[in-house]
């Protein structure tokens, strides 16, 4: 029987991404920020974390730049703090 999914609050780190993705000719993001995501449990979450990032970058625009970008944000990016939620 699978898990109930529960809410986290998830603190990601892409600082180690921005020299990449100035080079790619995009803004400059924030460093740090927080997503919410569901899942079974802290590991799932990790997971289920990169996907969402991954997904945001992708279809920000339909351009080949962040479609890259979000292979480089993927790769780079650090999941800082992990929060449940009630």
């Amino acid at each position: 029987m699978p898990k109930k999914k529960k809410k986290y609050r998830v603190k990601i780190d892409i600082s180690k991404a921005i020299a990449d993705l100035k080079a790619l000719g995009l803004s400059e993001p924030k460093k740090l920020f927080w997503i919410t995501v569901e899942a079974e449990d802290p590991d799932d979450c990790c997971a289920v974390s990169y996907a969402k990032v991954h997904d945001i970058v992708f279809n920000q625009k339909i351009s080949s730049k962040f479609k890259e970008a979000a292979e480089i944000i993927k790769k780079k990016m650090k999941i800082l703090k992990i929060t449940a939620q009630s």
